[in-house]
């Protein structure tokens, strides 16, 4: 059966080892396959998935990028806007607009900075926290209905991959930087459908 997936390449691609020449397709795992073809599969899957997970959301309203500031504020307390715009990857007047937008909706207040009156913190209000935790338990229902359907056998072997998915994350800071694409490799077609 054919797997139909989405174009959703909006993340930098993680270091992959190349062959020489830089291709994915000339590595293969132990029954043969290539791992670039794995790899592929494997993001696409992961990517729609977690696609699918965060559309499960109390408010409709709160974008993405404004329940990542939510749950930053839960594990590492308040923050100056500076701060929650460095650790958010975004620029100030970005997060400026997102803070704005989470204060009108009751998420988050602004106090001053204890040590400096004259700096602003933000904090998470009771129904900001009250908002993430019931998101965290509608995206853990969707997911308890979805295991749910699996076979035992099958719940096994999801539970054995989670260790090697860890493994991943956990060995993202220590590796070597992706190679750079051979020159000599043609660019696709404007009109080809992109399959990252």
């Amino acid at each position: 059966m054919t797997t139909a997936y989405t174009n959703e390449d909006t993340l930098p691609a993680p270091h992959v080892p190349t062959t020489a020449d830089g291709s994915l397709d000339g590595l293969m795992d132990a029954r043969g396959r290539s791992v670039g073809a794995l790899s592929a599969d494997f993001r696409r899957t992961v990517l729609m998935l977690s696609r699918r997970l965060r559309s499960e959301k109390v408010r409709e309203e709160v974008t993405d990028a404004q329940m990542s500031v939510l749950v930053n504020l839960i594990r590492n307390g308040s923050k100056s806007p500076s701060e929650l715009a460095r650790s958010e990857h975004v620029k100030a007047p970005s997060m400026t607009r997102m803070i704005d937008s989470l204060e009108s909706q009751g998420l988050v207040s602004r106090g001053s900075n204890a040590r400096d009156g004259r700096r602003c913190i933000v904090e998470l209000s009771p129904g900001g926290r009250e908002f993430v935790h019931r998101t965290r338990r509608l995206r853990q229902m969707w997911l308890v209905g979805r295991l749910g359907v699996l076979r035992d056998d099958e719940l096994q072997t999801l539970e054995a991959a989670i260790p090697l998915m860890q493994r991943i994350l956990a060995t993202e800071a220590s590796a070597p930087a992706a190679p750079a694409a051979p020159a000599t490799l043609a660019s696709p077609a404007p009109h080809a459908e992109s399959q990252h």
